[in-house]
């Protein structure tokens, strides 16, 4: 949904071709790590812990590229799909909430953040830091794009 909405004006078919690069994409890096899982990780001295984390995370790109390819497919072969997903994707509505979506999601995110800062800096100093890395990193994407979407709209 994110990726589709960077692709906010542009045609149908545009954004076909991008998000099927995408979920290919996703599918590739799922399945090198699966690969990488299996004929690196499982016999290194990883704990438990970090090998599940990276073969979920493998499994997990895996599964969603697939799932992505498989709509785009329907898409493609399905006439009636397509003018579905063709309306949807060009309402303005629906485009409207969706940035309205991600933008109330954003800010839970930024003060979510504050608040475990918050909690967590007389307990843990180190994850306090990552933390404050973590919005500066959100703040400076938010300057970032904002310069970037006033010459683009």
């Amino acid at each position: 949904m994110m990726a589709a909405m960077t692709h906010l004006g542009r045609s149908f078919d545009e954004k076909q071709r991008f998000l099927t690069g995408l979920f290919l994409g996703c599918t590739f890096v799922g399945l090198v790590g699966l690969i990488c899982y299996f004929t690196l990780v499982t016999g290194s001295d990883l704990s438990p812990y970090a090998q599940g984390f990276y073969l979920g995370i493998s499994a997990g790109l895996l599964i969603a590229g697939i799932i992505g390819c498989s709509r785009i497919k329907k898409l493609q072969h399905s006439e009636e799909a397509r003018r579905k997903a063709e309306i949807e994707w060009n309402d303005e509505r629906e485009a409207t909430v969706n940035r309205t979506a991600l933008l109330t999601a954003g800010m839970v995110l930024f003060y979510a953040i504050i608040l475990a800062m918050l909690i967590l800096a007389p307990i843990d100093q180190t994850m306090c830091l990552v933390l404050f890395v973590l919005e500066m990193v959100f703040l400076a994407s938010y300057a970032i794009s904002r310069l970037v979407w006033n010459r683009v709209l």
